[in-house]
């Protein structure tokens, strides 16, 4: 058997399984409980795109679905959309994004699509994903046919001046609701940006340079985790390298997260041969950088946690385990593929058929 490791961004991952996703046959079956128990390489046919206390927007090959928390079906919508984003409260959502425009400079992205009443009308652009509401304010990235990335906040009254970016191909790494990395790419170079509100109002950081493999994440004060050569640093919103130093490689930074009470790192790599295994290592630290505990899932985990950082999920054989900041498993909730916390610490749980449930008290 041959390994490779996995050290995509949880943007980009999101992406990779989109365009698994798109292009699946029609025909493929859900995963197993043999799939899911055994790490084995099963396609998953549904996928978070975002979600909050009120509803939330997955995605198949098939469709993108807006579901309310009664777990009524509200809106359906084509399958091709990357980025939905909720504006007041899901599923009243904007769709956005393509995978074909994400691949190539040359391929426009569909018009974006409102579904539900969100109250912020967009102007079309040639290539256009909206990732994220912050502050009150959509943010908006639009790469013209010669490369030049743009990005403005919009609300129902209209869009700010455009900040220039560098680069092309933008993604996003965090939740369509909190702080995150813009990752771009100009040539051989990969830039961040590092998108935030300072003061309740939204705010992007001064772009810098990062190495082109490697996850990254966003506290709740704009540091971030991110590859800078071989090791994974801290950093603040202006590109300053923070002293504080985990001791991750950048090429064991496959995901992240980082909470009030400290980081949980995702090193994900992958076994071919006949069938495709996934192997996740996840490292939580206390937030002055002291190792907690190192959890082993034969299968890909990306780590999300809590606002206050007390709870944290990730996704293991049996299903989404809950456990505390320092990695403890609490409980377990079988079958469950994927997870999203809510501002409210409410856990949003999707399951293969594109059942969605909300815990309360996880």
């Amino acid at each position: 058997m041959k390994k490779k490791a996995l050290v995509s961004s949880v943007a980009a991952v999101v992406v990779v399984i989109a365009a698994v996703l798109l292009f699946r046959p029609q025909s493929a079956s859900s995963p197993s409980p043999e799939d899911l128990s055994t790490g084995k390489d099963a396609l998953t046919p549904f996928m978070f795109l975002a979600a909050d206390d009120s509803g939330a927007v997955i995605a198949s090959s098939d469709s993108t679905r807006g579901i309310a928390s009664s777990g009524r079906t509200v809106w359906m919508g084509p399958s091709s959309r990357t980025n939905a984003v909720c504006v007041d409260s899901c599923p009243n959502a904007i769709l956005t994004g393509d995978i074909d425009a994400w691949n190539s400079p040359v391929v426009k992205t569909p018009t974006p699509l409102l579904r539900g009443q969100p109250a912020v009308p967009l102007a079309d652009g040639f290539q256009l994903w909206a990732p994220v509401r912050l502050g009150g304010a959509v943010l908006v990235l639009r790469t013209s046919k010669d490369g030049t990335t743009k990005a403005t906040w919009a609300t129902a009254t209209g869009e700010s001046a455009p900040i220039r970016i560098p680069g092309r191909a933008p993604t996003w790494g965090g939740t369509q609701d909190g702080p995150g990395v813009i990752t771009t790419t100009e040539g051989s170079t990969t830039w961040a940006t590092v998108a935030t509100q300072v003061n309740g109002k939204p705010s992007l950081g001064h772009p810098f340079k990062i190495a082109g493999e490697g996850g990254n994440c966003v506290g709740p004060n704009g540091t971030s985790l991110v590859p800078i050569g071989e090791q994974a640093r801290l950093v603040d919103q202006q590109g300053r390298t923070l002293p504080l130093d985990l001791g991750v490689t950048a090429n064991d930074l496959g995901a992240c997260t980082i909470s009030r009470t400290g980081f949980i790192t995702a090193s994900l790599s992958a076994s071919l041969g006949a069938t495709t295994s996934y192997t996740s290592v996840l490292r939580f630290f206390s937030s002055k950088g002291a190792l907690l505990r190192t959890v082993k899932e034969p299968t890909e985990s990306i780590p999300t946690a809590s606002r206050d950082g007390s709870t944290a999920s990730f996704r293991t054989p049996q299903g989404i385990a809950v456990s505390t900041a320092n990695g403890r498993i609490r409980t377990t909730y079988k079958g469950a593929i994927a997870s999203r916390f809510t501002a409210s610490g409410a856990l949003v749980l999707l399951y293969p058929d594109g059942h969605v449930e909300w815990r309360k008290n996880p």
